[in-house]
């Protein structure tokens, strides 16, 4: 923040000459920079804004941090659950006698293929669980979810 520094009180006095500082000039001085003083202050007000959205990523807990920020900053309560994985599908039937999984030669560990919907049947991939006792509106949530997380990540509101 040290960038954009500007103190608007003592900037004329550095600029202006000592003879010229009179009161009244001074103070038409300072009515002429009051309207950019406040486009300072809304600079300010949108930059920590930028710099707060560009620190928080897509990350569980980003997200968890950006919604407690936005509806329950003192206690911070609102929780991120994850959906449970389904175990995966072989890929060959108990009755061929053959390994369940694909390995390559290369490889120690087991590889096993999954289907993307084999592993969140029910298509969610996220629960928000929210205390009855927090008031939020429910458009502005979503939004706010959707804006920090992933494209295509499907979630659940729930109230707990």
């Amino acid at each position: 923040m040290k960038w954009f520094n500007i103190d608007y009180n003592i900037l004329p006095k550095l600029l202006i000459k000592k003879v010229w500082q009179e009161p009244k000039r001074m103070a038409g001085i300072a009515a002429i920079l009051w309207p950019v003083r406040m486009l300072y202050n809304a600079f300010i007000v949108f930059f920590n804004n930028i710099i707060y959205e560009l620190a928080h990523t897509s990350q569980v807990v980003y997200i968890e941090a950006v919604l407690n920020d936005r509806f329950d900053a003192g206690l911070r309560r609102i929780k991120i659950i994850d959906a449970p994985l389904v175990a995966p599908i072989s890929l060959f039937r108990n009755i061929e006698q053959r390994p369940l999984y694909i390995r390559r030669n290369t490889e120690n560990a087991p590889k096993w293929l999954r289907v993307y919907k084999e592993m969140f049947p029910s298509g969610i991939q996220f629960t928000i669980e929210i205390p009855v006792s927090i008031t939020y509106d429910e458009k502005e949530l979503i939004a706010l979810v959707r804006k920090y997380c992933l494209p295509g990540r499907a979630f659940m509101i729930k109230q707990v």
